[in-house]
C-alpha cells in the first residue's frame, strides 16, 4: 500500500483526508525541512452525526533518502488508527492522544465527549463512501509527485494543501480531489494571498498525480514569470502574480487611537 491507496481506502469507509505540507512548527532557519500532515475526518460516527478526526505527521528533509517511504509510513499509521477506532470504539468517542504507542497512533475513549455523542439522535443517512471498481492499487505515482514537490522551490516558503472529500447532498454525492497551493514568502518578502483552488473529479492515481503536479508547478511558474526577468514581470506592478501582495503588518505612520490621553511626561 501507499499514501494514495491508503487515502482511497479511507474514502471507501467515508473518511475524507487532507494533506498539508509546510513549515508549521519548524524554525524559520530550517529551510531544508518540511512538516507533512495527513488528517482524516468523518462526519458520522456509527450512525450518529458526530465528527471524528485522526491525524498523522512526519518531518522530512531535503537530503533525506527514500522520503516517499516516510510518507507511506505516515499514511499507514493513519489508516490503521482509523480502522482500529471504528472497530474498537463503536459505542464511545475515540480521541487521539499525543505521542505514539510504538508505531501506532494512541487513541482513548472520552467519557465527557461520549455523553454528548450518545445524546445525538441516530442518523438515517450513512456516510457516503467512495465507490471503487476493482481492487485499490498503488503504483507510487502520487507519493513520488508529493516527494518531488515538497522541495520544488527551496528558496520560497509555500504550502500545499489538498482534500479528498465528498461533495453534494444525500443521494448525489461526488468525491473529488482539490489542491490549494499557497505562497507565504517569496524572495524574502512575506505575502498576503487569495486562495486559488483547483478541483479534479478524476481520482485515478495517474490523473491525480498529474493534476497535483500541474497545479503546484504552474503556481510556482507563475511566481517566476512575474519576478524580474520573467515573461510577465511588472504585469501587476508588484512583481507578484494576481491575488498576491506584500504583507505589511504595521501602518507606515502610528495612529493615535485616543488623542485625549497624553503619553508625554
Amino acid at each position: 500500500m501507499g499514501i494514495w491507496s491508503d487515502r482511497l481506502w479511507l474514502a471507501t469507509k467515508g473518511w475524507s483526508t487532507n494533506l498539508t505540507i509546510g513549515e508549521n512548527g519548524l524554525l524559520p532557519s530550517r529551510k531544508d525541512r518540511r512538516h507533512v500532515g495527513l488528517w482524516a475526518r468523518t462526519p458520522v460516527w456509527h450512525g450518529r452525526p458526530f465528527a471524528i478526526t485522526v491525524h498523522s505527521h512526519a518531518i522530512v528533509a531535503a537530503d533525506q533518502p527514500h522520503c516517499g517511504r516516510v510518507l507511506d509510513a505516515m499514511s499507514a499509521r493513519l489508516r490503521e488508527a482509523c480502522g482500529r477506532a471504528h472497530r474498537d470504539y463503536a459505542d464511545v468517542v475515540p480521541c487521539q492522544v499525543s505521542g505514539l504507542d510504538g508505531t501506532r497512533i494512541r487513541l482513548a475513549a472520552s467519557p465527557l465527549v461520549t455523553r454528548r455523542f450518545l445524546s445525538q439522535p441516530a442518523s438515517e443517512a450513512p456516510v457516503a463512501g467512495l465507490v471503487t471498481h476493482g481492487k485499490i492499487r498503488d503504483r507510487g505515482l502520487f507519493g513520488q509527485q508529493v516527494e518531488r514537490l515538497i522541495f520544488a522551490c527551496p528558496d520560497a516558503v509555500y504550502e500545499i494543501n489538498d482534500n479528498l472529500a465528498p461533495h453534494g447532498e444525500e443521494g448525489r454525492v461526488t468525491w473529488s480531489y482539490e489542491v490549494d497551493p499557497v505562497m507565504r514568502e517569496y524572495r524574502g518578502q512575506r505575502l498576503r494571498y487569495e486562495h486559488r483552488k483547483g478541483l479534479s473529479l478524476a481520482l485515478g492515481e495517474k490523473n491525480v498525480a498529474s493534476f497535483l503536479e500541474a497545479s503546484v508547478l504552474g503556481f510556482l511558474d507563475d511566481f517566476a514569470a512575474h519576478a524580474p526577468g520573467g515573461a510577465s514581470h511588472d504585469g501587476t506592478g508588484s512583481e507578484l502574480p494576481p491575488g498576491y501582495s506584500p504583507f505589511r503588518p504595521f501602518p507606515d505612520q502610528a495612529i493615535d487611537l485616543n488623542p485625549s490621553i497624553s503619553l508625554s511626561a
